[in-house]
């Protein structure tokens, strides 16, 4: 038998973070084996207990890619990237920064995050191995997809009083309808169809959708609802995130095709994988009334807690074993 006939799981890639008794440790969960990922390449051995978080991971061939951040010696949060479990930053700590999406495609690597500038507002960024390039003052960059050449980055603005949804392609505003108080938290493309998503704030906070532009509410409105994440395959449309109703109850949500598709009480989602016809959602636990929270991952309906501690995890990726066709966002 041929090592591609062997029919095998898929490999589970989850990222977050693990508070340990002393500080947060940014975390790489494969098939549920928690790995601390090391800060050393960019601390000194005395700050070796600062937090780190893990905030996105992309595998290709071989090779995992995580991102993230860390507190670094000068008390200042720094982009990382780790590349295999080798740490490098992608900001020197002079001012706080984060690294909140990473896509690799053709040896590439493009990071998209955010570093406070000199007037103490922060920058959407885009790295491009290790180059930073300026998005747009006043911003975040929250992720980043490349198609056909095409770079796509979603993020938002703020002019002290509202922010506002931002779609980049190629580095150049893609206009974005009904983004008054809005979040972008995630874009998506598949075939000839761009889908953002996120958070519209008028009354409420209104889970929304946005396909090419043209926006698309997700919940009615009756309790307040955010979307963190989304992934298109064969034409359907997954979207995840939480609910929490008047009495501050959370409901982890996953939507499919504009519908409430899936519940998990108690809960908070922030990534969703599809493979196959498997379902995959990463996020928390949520306990003690809001105040305790443990990094979990749904396969389907089955919960899967990744730890007991206090922790959280805010991305999945899925991954054949003998094989790099990926689900990825083409």
């Amino acid at each position: 038998m041929l090592e591609n006939d062997i029919e095998e799981n898929p490999d589970v890639y989850v990222v977050g973070t693990i508070h340990d008794g002393i500080s947060y440790k940014a975390t790489l969960w494969k098939n549920g084996e928690a790995t601390t990922l090391s800060i050393m390449n960019i601390v000194s051995p005395l700050s070796k207990n600062h937090s780190s978080f893990a905030t996105a991971v992309f595998v290709i061939n071989n090779d995992v890619y995580v991102v993230g951040n860390v507190q670094s010696d000068s008390e200042n949060t720094v982009a990382a990237l780790w590349k295999n479990g080798v740490v490098t930053a992608l900001t020197d700590g002079t001012y706080t920064a984060k690294a909140n999406a990473v896509f690799v495609i053709e040896n590439d690597v493009y990071v998209a995050g955010t570093e406070m500038g000199v007037t103490n507002k922060f920058i959407a960024k885009l790295w491009k191995n290790g180059k930073a390039t300026i998005l747009v003052n006043n911003s975040v960059a929250t992720s980043v997809v490349v198609c056909n050449n095409d770079v796509y980055v979603a993020g938002h603005m703020s002019n002290g009083t509202k922010r506002t949804a931002k779609l980049w392609k190629n580095n150049k505003e893609v206009i974005l309808l009904e983004t008054d108080h809005t979040v972008a938290n995630d874009v998506y493309v598949y075939e000839n169809d761009v889908y953002v998503i996120g958070t519209r704030s008028n009354d409420t906070n209104i889970a929304t959708l946005w396909k090419n532009g043209i926006a698309i509410p997700l919940a009615t409105g009756e309790n307040t609802s955010f979307a963190n994440a989304l992934f298109v395959l064969n034409d359907d449309v997954y979207v995840v995130g939480k609910e929490i109703d008047s009495k501050k109850n959370y409901m982890a949500k996953l939507w499919k095709n504009g519908e409430a598709f899936r519940l998990f009480g108690g809960n908070d989602a922030q990534s969703v994988y599809v493979f196959k016809n498997t379902i995959y959602v990463a996020g928390c636990e949520i306990t003690h009334n809001g105040t305790f929270s443990m990094a979990t991952l749904w396969e389907d309906n089955k919960k899967i807690t990744l730890s007991e501690k206090r922790s959280q995890v805010y991305d999945v990726f899925v991954k054949k074993k003998y094989n790099d066709t990926l689900n990825i966002k083409f």
